[in-house]
């Protein structure tokens, strides 16, 4: 009886620790999507309200966590720019596959163009059950002396790599 329960002990042993690689893997590519992954991200649940976000859609609202998290979209947008995409999260809710492109004036008076994906999530019955946003901001960077496109040295600075034209210009 002795050795079956060393047996079993080691085979759960084993099995707890390839679980705990597992885990580890999965924490850290949340670490990344919340930290360090230039897409907004966000998980709205089916009443509307957001469950989930990462730095980069805080950022882009110009909102603490706490102003995000558990608000109704309504309430973290405002109400103008909600009606203006209440259409798309009607239909994403409802179990559609939403992609549009937008341009938006946020609230601090910044000027965006984003490209947004709704992509719904469903339950264990095939229910709707939220969606998730994934935002992309695809405004075209600006030289800041002259007004002009700028893409290659906007870029290059933002990400913080400097490029032949943006080291010359």
């Amino acid at each position: 009886r002795l050795a079956v329960a060393e047996e079993k002990l080691s085979h759960e042993s084993e099995e707890r620790a390839k679980l705990e690689s597992m885990l580890a893997r999965a924490n850290a590519l949340l670490k990344f999507t919340e930290d360090q992954l230039p897409a907004m991200l966000a998980y709205v649940d089916a009443e509307g309200f957001y469950r989930y976000h990462n730095h980069a859609f805080r950022r882009w609202l110009d909102l603490p966590a706490h102003r995000v998290d558990g608000h109704h979209m309504r309430d973290a947008l405002g109400r103008v720019v909600y009606a203006q995409v209440e259409a798309y999260v009607s239909k994403a809710l409802s179990g559609e596959t939403v992609r549009y492109e937008r341009t938006q004036k946020m609230a601090n008076g910044n000027i965006f163009r984003v490209s947004a994906q709704l992509l719904p999530v469903r339950d264990g019955t095939g229910k709707p059950s939220g969606f998730f946003a994934v935002l992309t901001d695809i405004t075209e960077p600006r030289d800041a002396r002259t007004g002009q496109s700028a893409p290659d040295s906007a870029v290059a600075q933002d990400f913080g790599v400097q490029s032949e034209q943006a080291r010359f210009a």
